[in-house]
């Protein structure tokens, strides 16, 4: 992974991306989330992102759901949301992938930059709760089929 560099969320020129709907999506101030359970019942969480090179990246603390879910089915599907969740735009196809902790703490870094404030009050709420350790999601748009 290249280093990422972060601009304001509402900057128009924001996270260079090759996928168009990737693009946009890198621009969001979220995005719907949405992993899968063994069944395949999909379970829908907004994240804060950041995006390069092509892929979105969140973070999340590792005891998470999405991770488990990750772990056993890295098809995933995103969408442009409010903070509360509600979809605000067309949802597109993804594969995650969990990072190491190397590639983990850059995003992170990316991620406080991005949101600030809010950022620390949500890891100081994580904290309270006991959940101190967090791994980056990378988001990468499913391949064309030939």
């Amino acid at each position: 992974m290249s280093t990422l560099t972060t601009r304001r969320h509402d900057d128009p020129a924001a996270a260079p991306t090759t996928d168009a709907g990737f693009a946009d999506l890198a621009r969001a101030r979220a995005v719907l989330l949405t992993t899968y359970k063994r069944d395949g019942t999909p379970i829908a969480t907004p994240v804060w992102l950041i995006g390069r090179d092509g892929a979105l990246y969140a973070t999340t603390v590792v005891a998470s759901g999405k991770v488990k879910r990750i772990r056993h089915t890295p098809r995933v599907t995103v969408a442009p949301c409010t903070q509360r969740g509600t979809p605000t735009g067309p949802v597109r196809d993804g594969t995650a992938r969990l990072l190491d902790p190397a590639e983990t703490a850059t995003v992170l870094a990316a991620i406080r930059r991005r949101y600030g404030l809010f950022d620390r009050l949500f890891s100081l709420l994580n904290r309270l709760q006991g959940q101190t350790e967090e791994i980056a999601i990378e988001i990468s748009p499913l391949s064309p089929r030939a």
